[in-house]
């Protein structure tokens, strides 16, 4: 398998997490779907009202990164910031980071949740296992009662119940 050198760093709330972009991974799972990213960049993926509905905070416009957007929330104290990825697959230094298999909607996806506080969870989905292009990631951030990736899972799981297929 191919791998990429390319380094991308994620700044989530006060969490900053290296991650190294590496063609093909994910939670090893064969499994994939109907559906697919098309031309939706990192910033269609999600509106801020549909973020409000699912994380419980208020958001500005997304800033595109690169192949990321991100989401301030408009009130910064205590709530959390969401990065979204699209055309991506990250894999982050296990160092920092607990990986975990884990599901949204029936697809295999990887959950990542920063050490040792646990106040961030990247969840990463691959609609198309062999294809990076077809890779989409929620990260939330800041989350201060103990469980980022369930709001990870929720958003990963609106955008792929909006994705055609």
């Amino acid at each position: 398998m191919a791998r990429s050198a390319r380094r991308i760093t994620l700044v989530t709330g006060s969490v900053i997490m290296a991650a190294t972009v590496v063609a093909g991974c994910g939670s090893g799972a064969a499994s994939g779907s109907d559906k697919r990213l098309g031309d939706r960049g990192p910033c269609d993926l999600v509106t801020p009202a549909e973020l409000e509905d699912l994380v419980g905070a208020r958001y500005g416009s997304g800033e595109a990164e690169g192949p990321q957007c991100s989401f301030s929330p408009v009130e910064t104290l205590g709530s959390p910031h969401v990065t979204i990825g699209a055309g991506i697959s990250l894999t982050a230094d296990t160092a920092n980071v607990e990986l975990s298999d884990t599901e949204v909607r029936g697809i295999a996806a990887t959950a990542m949740r920063t050490k040792p506080r646990g106040t961030s969870c990247m969840v990463e989905v691959a609609l198309v296992p062999s294809d990076e292009a077809q890779t989409f990631n929620a990260d939330v951030g800041g989350v201060t009662d103990g469980a980022p990736c369930r709001l990870a899972e929720r958003v990963a799981g609106h955008i792929l119940d909006t994705l055609p297929g």
